[in-house]
């Protein structure tokens, strides 16, 4: 009740966001390189959406924008997901072969390239790609954690030959290498964990050696432990409670989903008791409400499950479904009589979080904007001023002081003419 009636004064009087959305699950096909939606409200699936370049090879979305790496094409694909329709295309020249993307800041992108080794560097005002560096051999994964950009080198040598796997840091905005650390073999994904370390998937080589989770430790810049996961595990995502789920292939007969605690690292579902989905498990993403959706590239479905692995429904898409992502339309904002919207949310990323997250908003027309963070006491722990904003999209990274304890944090933003708020929870 204390809760509710600290929501209840925040909000009073300005403005409200209503809690229900409509949740899509945007799927990328590798196959006949095209985008499906699956409507979670209404079961109902659009199989050819949008067409995509060759071979799409990672999909992240921001706001209202998804960034598609077409990797045969050699481009990144912007969407407005409200169409849905193509905004942009920009091109590769210094890289080939372009596999996963990671997003810094309203302008600027970088975008492994497995066959050349190096970071691409986009810049989304120009549409242009605006350099590269060189990193290793062949690369796959990529991380922004704070201002430390990740990037993986699987070290690939022919079919399934790799050598040694590592993880190199580099200090951001300035591309200065911090470190490398050697990891297992094959590591070709990159995540921040719940308890604030870099999770990276080790596939194995799809022979004799299995998959494993390496954790590095970010402050020190070593791996702290290794998690013997087995299998093949190519994809991860982290539900709200901490819980690693890991698409892991399995090409003869049924797919296999494997998981893990990501605070504690107990294995959950390991490769002699996986979760089981009709065929090979390839992409993977998590709702807000914890249902985990699987793409199974051979039967072309996409299948929803819970956290225990029952499965809850299974939805038709393209051809070769590879990677997905969920997709939260920011909720409608309704103002009290009289007053005009200035800016509304479009959520914070990651929540829950460890030591920051990224709060993004929406600003309607010129406004003075301010940031403020409270936690279920009431207690302010944060204004931030940041300053006068032009209509688009923003993102404020927000970091908790030492005195704050684990919990819900409520935030607000605000302008001259309405407030808008929303929760995260902190996991110190």
């Amino acid at each position: 009740m204390k809760r509710l009636l600290i929501i209840v004064a925040l909000t009073a009087g300005l403005c409200r966001v209503s809690a229900q959305t409509n949740s899509i699950v945007w799927v990328a096909n590798n196959l006949s390189e095209t985008l499906s939606k699956i409507d979670l409200a209404t079961g109902m699936v659009e199989t050819n959406a949008l067409t995509l370049g060759s071979a799409p090879n990672d999909l992240v979305i921001e706001g209202t924008t998804a960034y598609v790496v077409n990797s045969l094409s050699n481009h990144v694909q912007l969407i407005d997901l409200n169409t849905p329709a193509t905004i942009s295309t920009i091109e590769i020249y210094q890289g080939m072969n372009p596999w996963a993307i990671a997003l810094y800041d309203e302008n600027r992108v970088f975008v492994t390239n497995f066959l050349t080794g190096n970071v691409s560097i986009l810049d989304l005002e120009s549409g242009q790609e605006t350099g590269s560096f060189q990193v290793g051999s062949s690369l796959e994964g990529i991380c922004i954690s704070d201002d430390i950009l990740f990037v993986s080198d699987v070290n690939f040598i022919s079919s399934s030959q790799f050598g040694p796997g590592f993880v190199y840091a580099y200090s951001l905005p300035d591309l200065e290498l911090l470190d490398s650390m050697e990891v297992g073999i094959n590591p070709q994904v990159l995540k921040l964990g719940p308890e604030g370390n870099l999770h990276v998937v080790c596939t194995g080589d799809y022979n004799d050696i299995t998959g494993q989770i390496d954790i590095i430790d970010i402050a020190s810049m070593t791996v702290q432990e290794s998690i013997p996961i087995g299998g093949t595990p190519w994809s991860l995502a982290f539900s709200s409670g901490g819980i690693a789920y890991l698409g892991a292939g399995g090409w003869e007969g049924n797919g296999s989903v494997l998981s893990y605690d990501g605070i504690s690292y107990e294995i959950l579902r390991g490769d002699l008791n996986p979760i089981i989905v009709p065929s090979a498990a390839m992409g993977l993403c998590i709702s807000q409400s914890d249902h985990i959706f699987i793409s199974c590239f051979p039967t072309d479905e996409v299948v929803e499950i819970d956290s225990s692995g029952n499965v809850i429904n299974s939805y038709q898409v393209g051809d070769g479904p590879a990677v997905l992502a969920v997709w939260e339309p920011p909720p409608a904002v309704k103002p009290e009589p009289g007053l005009e919207i200035t800016c509304h949310l479009t959520w914070n990323f990651p929540n829950p979080f460890n030591t920051s997250t990224s709060i993004g908003f929406f600003v309607e027309k010129p406004a003075d904007v301010n940031l403020e963070v409270f936690d279920v006491t009431g207690r302010m722990i944060l204004i931030r001023q940041l300053g006068t904003l032009f209509p688009g999209e923003h993102r404020t990274l927000f970091s908790p002081p030492e005195f704050v304890g684990s919990g819900i944090l409520i935030y607000r933003i605000t302008s001259e003419d309405n407030s808008t708020y929303g929760e995260m929870l902190y996991l110190k």
